[in-house]
């Protein structure tokens, strides 16, 4: 179904204001009314004329980009319904042939026009886009590879750093390699959904299935995010309901979905708080929970996130932290490749839970992690 905007109403009322002077002066010269009229070539007129009204209405309203086709279509208008209201008044000469004829004609060539300026804006911005693609394609996973050296190189620094007792010992250090840590954590998870996105757009994202324990990897994943955790005083909750949880599925994406949903739980949740991380199982699903105690979120945007609409999210009743959604969207669309379901329920007392549901079931063949 077409989405309707307030510049189609705009046009349907400034298009019945026109036709509406328009008959006016059409009364106004017309010297009586026609007695006998043609009923099947009245059916036709009013057709057409119908089809015109409602082409109008819907490319008015993008009258910005396309004028010479706007202009061409009004004309054609005026010309249909000048022939069906000669139907009915009859109308002076200079009426047929210099309102009928002239417009339809010009109508006729304006709009031709402009279907050709369409079509060549068209192939212009299709060209664009394709020498975008190719560029991207080119330069997104390069960019990746060549920022990764410099990162780990950074990241080993600190880590160096830290085992040093001389460096150890100074009061300010260790907050300042925390701090390096947790830059260099969230610009590799932000590079690294930059490149998910681009194997997402280009459809060359594929599942590479394997049989590995969710706790494990759940630990592994937390672990990550304990310099961003400790700088906010953050404890994570681990849970694990069922014990062990096998589970077959794309192991690298479903870590990247776990990354993703804790990143944005630190990232809301207030200082001094909690993070859980709950891992169910049943007889074929595994759900995770990822739930924070922050300020929660809108209901509107709860079904816009589970949609994929929703490309900045915000949280609190100032609506004053907001997150650009990339994360989310990797989320949703991993799960969405593995068949599961994603969708974003309030913790109480307050906080949102973030969850995902996936099939256990794993193929006979499936390689073991």
């Amino acid at each position: 179904m077409p989405h309707l905007t307030k510049e189609h109403l705009y046009s349907v009322i400034g298009l019945l204001v026109g036709l509406t002077v328009l008959s006016g002066f059409y009364y106004w010269v017309s010297p009586g009314m026609i007695k006998v009229k043609s009923w099947p070539t009245i059916t036709t007129e009013v057709l057409f004329f119908i089809f015109i009204f409602f082409w109008n209405a819907i490319i008015l309203a993008h009258g910005k980009t396309s004028k010479t086709l706007c202009t061409g279509s009004v004309l054609l208008l005026v010309a249909s319904y000048t022939d069906v209201f000669d139907n009915f008044m009859i109308q002076p000469r200079w009426e047929d042939w210099g309102v009928q004829n002239l417009t339809l004609a010009l109508g006729a060539a304006v709009f031709a026009l402009g279907l050709w300026y369409w079509d060549e804006e068209k192939e212009a911005l299709l060209e664009q886009l394709k020498r975008d693609r190719d560029l991207e394609k080119a330069v997104v996973p390069k960019l990746s590879h060549d920022l990764r050296i410099p990162l780990r190189s950074v990241s080993d620094a600190a880590q160096r750093l830290e085992q040093d007792p001389d460096i150890a010992s100074v009061p300010a250090s260790r907050p300042a390699l925390d701090a390096i840590q947790k830059g260099v954590r969230e610009v590799r998870l932000q590079m690294e959904n930059i490149v998910e996105a681009h194997w997402l757009k280009s459809g060359s994202a594929k599942l590479r299935p394997t049989i590995f324990g969710i706790a494990q990897l759940i630990d592994e994943t937390t672990n990550e995010f304990r310099y961003q955790a400790e700088a906010k005083s953050i404890a994570i909750v681990k849970q694990c309901t069922a014990g062990e949880i096998s589970i077959m599925a794309d192991r690298l994406k479903v870590r990247r979905i776990v990354q993703n949903l804790l990143d944005n739980a630190i990232k809301f949740c207030p200082a001094n708080r909690t993070v859980t991380l709950d891992a169910s199982a049943d007889t074929d699903r595994l759900t995770l929970r990822v739930i924070d105690e922050g300020p929660g979120i809108a209901q509107d945007q709860m079904l816009q996130i589970a949609q994929g609409s929703a490309l900045t999210v915000g949280r609190g009743k100032d609506q004053d932290q907001e997150s650009a959604g990339l994360g989310l969207s990797i989320v949703r669309d991993f799960v969405q490749m593995h068949g599961g379901r994603f969708w974003v329920e309030t913790n109480s007392p307050t906080g949102a839970q973030f969850c995902i549901a996936l099939a256990l079931n794993a193929p006979s063949q499936a390689p073991r992690a």
